[in-house]
């Protein structure tokens, strides 16, 4: 299931329109990825963070509109947010600029992903690009990347190069004690 939901200026009421999924937990979830791209001034909608900018967090509430049945396609929840965007852009009140927040057909998404792939086949990357990507990964654990949120993607977060080096030192610290353990094995 599905819902719409509304992110309300209280004092100008004009709307930013989303869809999510059903609960108050995806709800929250998505405030909090909102209220930490306008807590950085980042957001997509400059209007909205100008708005956050000068009324702060108080000054907005987030709201469901509607909720959709379990069975309904993205063509449905697309068409679903799209009422409800045109509805309050016929009023001067809506925050979206991009009236396509999501894809309206299915694979659309994987079709651009293997277009990408097709076009990127072969390519060799120079050693400075692979220095680069190297570095970037330090201390990172591998076969995680999934707990990492949407927005932290999106914003390009990187490790700093304080935690870079203090994973390392760990990892060394680590692989003395192994061998250190091993020696006192063979010992006994």
């Amino acid at each position: 299931m599905a819902q719409i939901y509304e992110l309300v200026c209280i004092p100008t009421q004009k709307r930013y329109i989303g869809c999510t999924k059903v609960g108050e937990k995806a709800l929250k979830k998505r405030m909090r990825e909102h209220r930490c791209l306008l807590k950085k001034g980042a957001h997509s909608e400059k209007l909205l963070q100008a708005d956050w900018d000068m009324h702060g967090e108080v000054g907005f509430a987030m709201l469901t509109l509607a909720r959709l049945p379990e069975d309904c396609s993205i063509a449905d929840k697309r068409t679903a947010e799209k009422r409800w965007m045109e509805y309050y852009k016929a009023k001067d009140r809506l925050y979206n600029t991009n009236l396509a927040s999501f894809e309206g057909a299915e694979g659309t998404l994987q079709k651009r992903v293997e277009a990408a792939r097709r076009a990127n086949k072969g390519r060799v990357h120079t050693p400075e690009e692979r220095l680069k990507r190297s570095i970037s990964n330090k201390g990172k654990h591998t076969g995680h990347g999934h707990k990492i949120s949407a927005t932290k993607k999106a914003l390009g977060q990187q490790p700093t190069r304080e935690a870079i080096e203090k994973s390392v030192l760990n990892r060394q610290i680590r692989a003395a004690k192994k061998r250190a353990a091993l020696r006192t094995d063979d010992v006994c």
